[in-house]
């Protein structure tokens, strides 16, 4: 929260808004006192390496739309050397490589021109004279066809498994608030080792229409005074019946751990990071006018 002539600020991206639905309690300790886990899971490195290489191999087709074999080395070495800020062994680097290789091959003929890729965004969603908001992101890709003008976000997913991306998710109804288009496509990079590469790579398009944009903005606009009202109150329940969703909530130890002894678990099983910021600052700058 922020102040700008005594108006309260909010301010969220995809993310925060997730954890904030999921848990008022995590939210708090993620975003406020940014109490972050000690170990990161391999899966989510090997998904932020892969992030990495895409970035640059379309940050390539913005300069020449026909990357040749030198450039797709060149970006691959600068993988492997972004690799060493991670906890992966050389097998998990070398499976990102090899379906980097596939993925290109497979959409070498891809008719898309990119406009911006990894390119931070803040913007007013809602004002009124209680509150405003603000939300961020940063798309993975934002381009159009060749045969069309019409702007398209693409979201990059690893995929291990199968797995049902909705329509309904924030991040991808923010990202076409945001950047004003009515289409979000999910880019799934699969990792299967038993499918086919027509299998593995696949891209579900999701189309939004204005209503379903406008019921989705009133929604987040509801959560942000709830937001605030959490933030005013300095209270953040506990929703215990997510604690044990996807895999179980990194906060589990953390929570059930005797409150006057919690604190002891900094520096031990988790961290205080750096603040969480999708925006490359701009987040940051706009949170830091409330102290």
């Amino acid at each position: 929260m922020s102040t700008e002539k005594e108006k309260p600020i909010i301010v969220f991206d995809a993310t925060e808004l997730d954890n904030f639905d999921s848990c008022t309690f995590k939210w708090h300790a993620f975003h406020h006192r940014r109490i972050y886990p000690k170990q990161t899971k391999s899966f989510f490195e090997s998904g932020s390496l892969l992030h990495y290489i895409l970035e640059h191999y379309y940050k390539q087709k913005m300069i020449t739309p026909s990357v040749d074999g030198g450039s797709i080395e060149e970006i691959i070495e600068k993988g492997r050397i972004k690799s060493l800020d991670y906890r992966m062994d050389l097998e998990e680097v070398g499976q990102i490589i090899f379906q980097f290789r596939e993925y290109v091959r497979y959409y070498e003929n891809e008719n898309i021109i990119p406009i911006a890729v990894e390119e931070p965004f803040l913007i007013e969603l809602f004002e009124d004279e209680d509150i405003k908001v603000l939300i961020s992101g940063k798309p993975d890709l934002i381009f159009k066809y060749s045969h069309t003008g019409d702007k398209i976000v693409m979201d990059h997913k690893k995929v291990t498994r199968e797995f049902p991306y909705s329509p309904l998710r924030n991040q991808f109804n923010l990202y076409a608030t945001a950047m004003q288009t009515d289409t979000v496509i999910v880019n799934k990079v699969g990792f299967q080792k038993t499918k086919k590469p027509n299998e593995r790579f696949l891209r579900a398009a999701f189309v939004y229409n204005p209503e379903s944009l406008a019921e989705w903005r009133q929604d987040v606009i509801n959560t942000a005074r709830k937001m605030l009202l959490y933030e005013q109150a300095e209270h953040y329940p506990r929703n215990r019946t997510s604690c044990e969703k996807f895999a179980g909530c990194y906060l589990q130890r953390f929570c059930a751990t005797r409150p006057s002894a919690r604190e002891f678990l900094i520096g031990n099983e988790y961290i205080i990071g750096e603040p969480w910021d999708v925006s490359g600052g701009l987040e940051s700058n706009v949170k830091e006018k409330e102290s």
